[in-house]
């Protein structure tokens, strides 16, 4: 049949929305990423072309093939303990045994909680203090197999799959409930007339049935396995906030003591770029105001006080043991305004950078 041009118009018209939608949301954002990737930039500072560099540090990087390697454990964790478990249970309430909705809707439970829920759910299950497996292990008498289930490298992984693997299992579940339903009752009586086990009539009949089906839950368990990213997050910051819950236990001084040296090794780190006292009181999850407060009791300084005496230090340092000029210095060291820099400096150290360098030119030559 020949398609006139007016009614590929209309499909090309009926197809734009859903095209424009993917493109914008889906297409743009990878192209963004990999035009990205051939920068390097820290989010703060002027991007640079790199080309193909990061690529080549990456493909170095132990960490990026430690990461392939958990990557492959999850896909092989998610293929070999979703899908089979989901069959084997499948096939258990398709024989309407009493309760089978109410198992039915029990397994498919997890897979419509969030994320957040399971993973708090998760963290208290495996807490090494409190947790219910230990206290479980521990009244059976049996303490030394409780273990730092999250804690443990050689653990925390194999913890975290058992998680993947729980949570998706009631997805496949329905799926293979809905291929066993389909199957005409005529073909299973008939391999009970002829004296076929059940065994036999799982493994020759129903699975060749719905293999197909089982086909398509395996892609779809691949597919969502190398996506598994919001679980694993999500228990980095349950972890975070665990050990903040631990340390509000302390005192108010002791809980301070415990942010302020969180801030300073942020501010030690990025003091070179531009830095607010918002963005760190962010880092700690304080408000900004409160943040400033104990800042100052802390540490005697306001925080730019304490940004600017570390630029400073560091000014110092460079002037005294380079020759690079005083506003490539000032740069450096964070400071963008050349004259601001030397203000501050002179604050400082009661003398401009070039004071400064002179003086110490001197008593080098002294």
């Amino acid at each position: 049949m020949k398609i006139n041009k007016k009614t590929t118009m209309g499909i090309w018209l009926g197809i734009l929305p859903a095209l424009l939608i993917y493109t914008v949301f889906a297409i743009l954002p990878i192209l963004q990423s990999f035009y990205y990737s051939l920068m390097k930039w820290n989010g703060i500072s002027e991007m640079t072309f790199v080309g193909l560099d990061n690529f080549v540090e990456l493909l170095k990087d132990p960490d990026f093939w430690n990461s392939v390697k958990n990557n492959i454990l999850v896909v092989l964790a998610s293929v070999f303990g979703q899908v089979p478990i989901a069959l084997l249970i499948a096939i258990l309430l398709n024989r309407k045994l009493k309760g089978s909705r109410l198992f039915r809707t029990i397994g498919f439970l997890p897979v419509v909680l969030s994320t957040v829920v399971i993973s708090i759910t998760w963290n208290l299950v495996y807490n090494s203090k409190y947790g219910l497996i230990n206290e479980f292990l521990r009244s059976i008498g049996l303490d030394f197999l409780t273990q730092n289930w999250l804690g443990d490298p050689d653990l925390a992984l194999y913890s975290v799959l058992v998680v993947i693997v729980w949570q998706f299992v009631g997805l496949y579940l329905i799926i293979f409930l809905a291929a066993l339903q389909n199957i005409p009752n005529e073909v299973l009586e008939s391999a009970k007339i002829d004296g076929a086990s059940e065994w036999v009539t799982t493994w020759k009949i129903t699975i060749p049935m719905i293999w197909d089906t089982i086909l398509v839950a395996i892609v779809l368990c691949i597919s969502g396995s190398l996506k598994t990213f919001d679980l694993i997050l999500q228990k980095m910051f349950e972890e975070d906030l665990v050990t903040i819950i631990e340390k509000l236990g302390l005192d108010h001084e002791e809980t301070n003591d415990w942010l302020i040296e969180r801030a300073l090794e942020y501010i030690r780190q990025f003091y070179r770029e531009p830095i607010k006292a918002s963005e760190v009181a962010n880092v700690v999850n304080i408000s900004a105001n409160y943040f400033s407060t104990i800042f100052r009791q802390k540490t005697g300084k306001t925080f730019n006080e304490y940004v600017n005496l570390l630029r400073v230090n560091e000014a110092r340092k460079l002037l005294s043991e380079t020759s690079l000029r005083v506003g490539v210095i000032a740069n450096n060291v964070g400071f963008h305004e050349y004259k601001y820099f030397v203000e501050v400096f002179k604050k400082f150290t009661g003398m401009t950078p070039t004071e400064y360098r002179n003086l110490y030119n001197r008593e080098l030559g002294g």
